[in-house]
């Protein structure tokens, strides 16, 4: 995919698999996903009725997050990931 953005938010790391927060905006996407995270499982430990809601809305979560990388990452990573 292509970049939707003049500079990348997210890179490739250097010195293993993965990939990194590289623009204080990838830092900013990063923790609000991680605090996305930390309420649906306080939601999850205090309301098990609606488990199954909960558990789509933490898939909608992390596919929203993983869009976002793919969007707003280095090209390099998707040469990369072409190669292989």
């Amino acid at each position: 995919m292509k970049r939707r953005t003049q500079e990348p938010w997210f890179a490739k790391k250097r010195d293993s698999w993965g990939i990194r927060p590289y623009a204080w905006q990838g830092w900013l996407v990063s923790l609000i996903f991680a605090l996305f995270m930390v309420g649906l499982m306080v939601i999850m430990y205090l309301n098990t009725d609606d488990i199954l809601q909960v558990e789509l809305l933490t898939i909608i979560v992390i596919l929203a997050f993983l869009i976002t990388i793919s969007l707003t990452s280095d090209d390099s990573i998707h040469k990369h990931a072409k190669k292989n």
